[in-house]
């Protein structure tokens, strides 16, 4: 962009267009605060629909919407034993690489954490296909989207500091508490649209 060639962006308009969101997370992931960037709308298009349509949105919305169609959007917390048998990689692996890249301020490294952290949990549906075990069994069924849904929940706290509308949108829709990370005994379910809808 150039003040003298006339080729600047109103970032009030891509927020309204966009949402505030969706413009921090361009900017944090793809534009470097300590070099020149590269930006225009078809680029930051391609971002939103990759990233957050196509990665984050599609991963909440499809595990509450399992478990909205599973269990009539009401989950109760598996027994350690249950949990333990269908064990998704360690979170706290991701909390302990993300949380060293935010105390160094390296914001867009924190950030590709949290999408590899949903890439992580993408492959864990693959993995363990509860679409195809609630037919077969309903409680390993349900600790694999208990795993899944505490995934979500965690990818929710991490965002906190990057894009705080939709942290705390995820926390509601598997109705946490959005003030802290806690333990909990019971996720209910509220999905009314997708996080993002494709541009």
């Amino acid at each position: 962009m150039s003040k003298t060639v006339g080729n600047i962006v109103d970032p009030f308009g891509l927020v309204e267009r966009y949402g505030a969101d969706a413009v921090r997370f361009y900017f944090l992931r793809e534009i470097s605060p300590f070099k020149d960037g590269d930006f225009t709308e078809e680029k930051f298009i391609e971002a939103h629909n990759a990233g957050l349509a196509n990665g984050l949105g599609n991963y909440v919305s499809r595990v509450a919407k399992m478990i909205e169609q599973y269990f009539g959007g009401v989950l109760s917390r598996p027994s350690a034993e249950e949990l333990s048998e269908v064990k998704t990689r360690n979170v706290e692996v991701f909390w302990v690489e993300y949380t060293k890249f935010m105390e160094s301020y390296q914001l867009k490294q924190a950030m590709d954490v949290v999408w590899r952290l949903i890439s992580e949990l993408d492959s864990c549906v693959q993995k363990h296909e509860p679409f195809k075990t609630i037919k077969t069994d309903p409680e390993r069924t349900k600790a694999v989207l208990w795993n899944l849904a505490s995934g979500a929940l965690n990818i929710g706290w991490m965002l906190k500091p990057f894009m705080p509308d939709t942290a705390d949108k995820i926390l509601d829709i598997f109705g946490a508490d959005s003030d802290s990370k806690k333990e909990w005994k019971e996720i209910k379910v509220k999905l009314e649209k997708p996080l993002f809808a494709r541009k």
